[in-house]
């Protein structure tokens, strides 16, 4: 199954915060049906 483009656009943000960002980041993932892509 392929990810979904917006499943694809976080991981790109995520993967460029992470580049980005010299100091630790959370990221609190709640599973909330309404934040999943389809």
């Amino acid at each position: 199954m392929r990810p979904s483009s917006k499943s694809q656009d976080l991981i790109y943000f995520l993967k460029i915060l992470l580049k980005e960002n010299r100091k630790k980041i959370l990221i609190v993932w709640d599973n909330l049906s309404a934040h999943k892509s389809k």
